[in-house]
């Protein structure tokens, strides 16, 4: 839709990506309804469509909100009440997304942790969070067997084949080798929905907290982002009305992570929002997406880049006519501008009528809050906001709004910003800035610009932020080297480090380190690692380490990162 007005070079006022939304998008209200509330209005006149395929079986809408209503009952009945924090470590399970929704009904609260992290940072994920139960998918007992031990509370353990009948569950258990726990507070998932229960009734509170994720934000110190029912509402809200083509009983494979923002956000509640029959995948990997779109051939698909390159080299997809796939979105990284033309090229020769979307967001902001959609794009760029949210950029020493073209510091106001983080007050005050009108903005630590019609550029990192690629998951993860640094200063026999990250084929960036010693023992290397690794996920740990007498300095004292570029590539 076209609307003429004068420009006065400031994206913030003149807002130019408006032009591509219609009035309904523009004017779209969020429903003042919790997440549970709104999933249920969209699709309670069409309970009998089919809600999710899992290993074959299809669940219905009207199956689905039995389960969650029940398990809400099972909550109340153990105490679980408005406010209480409940912690899932999981995959994609159908039972997951039952067990979500019911503490969302019952105004608890879920906090998502990584099933990648280590035991010691769980450990303290619980002392601040404080739970009052966990539910853990029994794929990673073994690995949290320690803390589920010491943990007071109850637990809820889950299994990826609980639908299975129960010879074939036990032979899967069996070839997985799952360790069988006698804790005396865990309880199985099957026990805990045939428990008693109790009705409660809640007051709708849209802008009651919802959910806790893990996010390292711009510094690299580990925090947990907290979002509200409107948060991830206005998520499904916006893309409902934004012109992309999401149909009712579109297909769509769920198999993002609940533990990333985009996974709640994009991969669960927005598609359950829009009556898309989700396929759901508890395996994340590359290689396995690759295989569900070769069977289901799905209408929708969103996936890291490295799921896009599995799909077109797949050979069972290439033999498939891909004309019904009207959206096939990549985020969490960028894209070089050679594979994106390849994917292209590739949608075009079967038949797919769009181009492959890009988006843009962070973890504070739900997910996503800047995205291409059909018949909308430009070389280079992440896309244009969705159409409530706003974007300007700022000059890194003035703080003062930039000019088109003119590159600078991107801050986002959305109604999808979090609320806080957790108990940690200094941080976030040093991330969501409130303007002379009382418009709240949320630093984002990237450098880019915006052009004359609203397309966003991101062109690098404010911070010393990068990419990196977990090769077991492949879901991709932020890597700062700040973090990292502060890990090895802290081993006794470290005098100074210094982390270089630089680009690998494989895995986008990896870390090395420059260390300078105190004392150089015979195995440093080795209990380097081991030390790290308890403090560290895996894909943060260098994959080189060299000993230095001295790191280069600047005038300042601060670590000249150019020559440390100069002496790795000597």
């Amino acid at each position: 839709m076209t609307r003429e007005k004068t420009m006065t070079g400031y994206a913030s006022v003149d807002k130019p990506w408006l032009k591509y939304y219609s009035d309904e998008a523009i004017n779209a209200e969020i429903p003042s309804l919790t997440m549970y509330e709104y999933a249920y209005e969209i699709n309670k006149e069409h309970l009998d469509d089919v809600a999710m395929v899992y290993q074959n079986r299809k669940l219905t809408y009207r199956y689905v909100f039995e389960q969650i209503d029940k398990l809400a009952e099972k909550f109340a009945a153990k105490g679980v009440k408005e406010g209480d924090i409940v912690t899932i470590l999981s995959l994609n399970t159908p039972e997951t997304i039952y067990l979500f929704y019911a503490l969302n009904k019952i105004g608890a609260i879920a906090c998502m942790e990584y099933v990648t992290q280590t035991k010691e940072s769980l450990k303290k994920a619980l002392d601040t969070t404080k739970p009052k139960m966990v539910i853990i998918l029994n794929l990673f007992m073994r690995m949290f067997e320690e803390v589920i031990a010491e943990y007071e509370g109850e637990v809820i353990v889950i299994s990826p084949v609980e639908l299975l009948s129960a010879p074939v569950r036990m032979l899967v258990h069996a070839k997985m080798k799952i360790a069988k726990t006698h804790f005396r507070n865990v309880m199985s998932y099957k026990t805990f929905i045939t428990g008693k229960g109790k009705k409660v009734s809640i007051e709708s509170q849209a802008n009651r907290p919802a959910v806790l994720l893990s996010t390292s934000g711009s510094t690299g110190i580990p925090k947990k982002v907290v979002l509200t029912n409107r948060n991830i509402n206005s998520i499904a809200v916006q893309y409902k009305v934004s012109g992309m083509n999401i149909n009712r009983n579109d297909k769509f494979i769920a198999m993002a992570p609940p533990f990333h923002a985009f996974g709640i956000s994009l991969g669960i509640h927005l598609p359950l929002c829009c009556g898309v029959l989700c396929i759901i995948s508890t395996d994340p990997s590359p290689d396995k997406s690759a295989e569900l779109f070769a069977k289901y051939n799905p209408n929708l698909f969103l996936g890291a880049v490295d799921h896009i390159i599995k799909i077109i080299e797949n050979p069972d997809v290439n033999r498939l006519d891909l004309s019904d796939l009207h959206t096939i979105a990549v985020g969490g990284e960028t894209m070089s501008d050679k594979l994106r033309d390849d994917v292209n090229a590739f949608l075009k020769a079967h038949n797919v009528k769009g181009k492959l979307v890009t988006g843009y967001g962070m973890s504070e902001l739900a997910g996503t809050a800047v995205t291409e959609k059909t018949g909308v794009w430009r070389d280079g760029s992440v896309g244009i906001p969705q159409s409530l949210v706003t974007v300007k950029i700022v000059d890194i020493n003035t703080n003062e709004e930039c000019k088109y073209g003119v590159e600078g510091e991107i801050l986002i106001s959305s109604p999808a910003m979090m609320q806080e983080y957790v108990n940690n007050q200094e941080e976030t005050v040093k991330a969501i800035e409130v303007d002379v009108n009382g418009t709240k903005w949320i630093h984002t630590g990237d450098l880019g610009y915006i052009d004359e019609d609203g397309f966003v550029f991101v062109k690098g990192r404010l911070k010393r932020i990068y990419t990196t690629l977990d090769m077991v998951t492949g879901q991709t993860y932020k890597l700062f080297p700040d973090y990292i640094e502060s890990e090895l200063d802290k081993i006794p026999f470290v005098s100074r480090s210094a982390v270089l990250v630089i680009e690998d084929d494989t895995r986008m960036h990896v870390a090395v380190a420059f260390l300078r010693m105190k004392e150089i023992k015979d195995n440093w290397e080795e209990e380097t690692v081991h030390i790290l690794k308890k403090e560290l996920p895996a894909y943060d740990i260098p994959v080189k380490f060299f000993i230095v007498n001295d790191l280069p300095l600047l005038s300042s004292g601060k670590v000249d990162y150019r020559k440390l570029e100069e002496m790795y590539s000597l």
